[in-house]
């Protein structure tokens, strides 16, 4: 790069459109592998012959894999630059995205999605390390804002598309969507994503693997802090996830198209959400948002709590876990951007580490929101206990310049 691209600026400089778009899906994959099997989770129960733990237990499988996914290929990025570990995780993604769409058992789907969610987190991370090596400072966050609204548009369809599919071809069916959208993030990766980080820019300790950098991220108090927030959020909106299907299935009664499509306006709500308030509020005001957002989502949790006591209708439930979600969007782009522009190289390992800590989190939740069969109480509790820990934590926190 000639110029620094990073300079600050209300744009994200350096990052084309192209680029963009093609960030958005990558970043869009895991996502999208988690909503558009969502549908399919009662009908997979009874098809393999196992427990909503259990299926719940391939999405912890796949979150645990995307935790690993993300330290293997953060600093290998740092060290090799972005596009060779890009190409080898996209290539190994669509292959495991394929056996899991083939596979005969629970055990052998939670072992797939494992190795997926380890292939596809090299998607992940290394986005959020090409916006910051192409940008800084307000317009990371902006950047990591826009990828997430564009990809919330795209994810709006996953659970819509899996419903659809389910009903016309199996709970395979959104399986092999999947693996279709694995293919498609290979072929963008070969064809369009550029090298962001060439050999000139690497740092001494980048070319140890990258952890020297990881290890320098992680004494950093106030993006450790950033981090373990971060994690909380997105354990809180992962406990809604795993338990949504049979909450509003099972319990509420609703079919798998109308669950689908239950999904996708919750997820529209929250990306218009998000987008509003990242255009409105004052440009350097990311804390202010996730103390909107974390406020909001608890806010959601207690009334869908009281609402399903009192015997309220489904609609009211439904919206009250609808208002909770949508705040609790808000948090991810800025807590990332937050954190990232905390340090300035080996970016890789640093969305690595924010990455791991919240997956890791995820990966734990999933299978205990399932431990009362798919009731509501297990999901309101650890949404409850993980959104309450991080609003706490981020009050303890100053804010400070971005």
């Amino acid at each position: 790069m000639s110029a620094d691209p990073r300079a600050g600026g209300e744009q994200a400089a350096g990052i084309g459109f192209g680029l963009l778009l093609s960030l958005t899906v990558l970043i869009s994959l895991v996502p999208f592998s988690i909503d558009g099997f969502l549908p399919a989770f009662p009908a997979a129960r009874e098809a393999l012959d196992t427990s909503a733990s259990m299926l719940q237990l391939s999405m912890s499988s796949l979150l645990i894999g995307v935790a690993v996914g993300q330290l293997v290929f953060g600093p290998m990025s740092d060290r090799w630059g972005r596009r060779g570990p890009l190409i080898l995780g996209a290539t190994v993604c669509a292959a495991a995205a394929v056996v899991c769409a083939l596979a005969p058992t629970a055990a052998v789907l939670v072992a797939a999605r494992f190795v997926q969610g380890v292939a596809s987190a090299s998607g992940m991370v290394i986005s959020k390390a090409i916006v910051r090596d192409r940008s800084a400072g307000r317009s990371t966050v902006r950047a990591l804002t826009t990828t997430t609204v564009a990809g919330g548009a795209l994810n709006i369809l996953a659970p819509v598309i899996g419903g659809l599919l389910l009903a016309g071809f199996g709970w395979r069916g959104p399986l092999w969507f999947i693996a279709a959208c694995a293919i498609l993030v290979l072929l963008l990766v070969v064809f369009v994503v550029p090298e962001t980080h060439p050999l000139g820019t690497r740092g001494p300790g980048e070319r140890w693997f990258g952890l020297a950098g990881l290890a320098r991220h992680v004494m950093n108090r106030r993006f450790r802090a950033y981090v373990l927030i971060q994690a909380g959020s997105y354990g809180s909106l992962i406990a809604y996830v795993a338990a949504s299907p049979f909450v509003y299935q099972s319990i509420l009664g609703i079919d798998a198209v109308g669950y689908g499509l239950l999904f996708a306006v919750n997820s529209a709500i929250g990306v218009t959400l998000n987008f509003v308030v990242n255009r409105l509020l004052p440009a350097r005001d990311s804390h202010r948002i996730v103390a909107i957002g974390l406020t909001g989502s608890l806010t959601g949790t207690v009334a869908t709590a009281l609402a399903s006591a009192v015997g309220a209708p489904t609609w009211v439930v439904a919206a009250c876990l609808t208002w909770s979600m949508a705040t609790i969007n808000l948090n991810g782009p800025n807590l990332v951007g937050l954190a990232l522009n905390r340090v300035s190289r080996s970016n890789g390992s640093a969305a690595a580490a924010i990455g791991f800590a919240q997956f890791c989190t995820g990966a734990v939740v999933s299978p205990l929101v399932g431990l009362g069969g798919g009731a509501l109480l297990p999901m309101t509790v650890t949404m409850l206990a993980l959104g309450g820990g991080s609003l706490v934590l981020l009050l303890l926190l100053p804010p400070h310049p971005e």
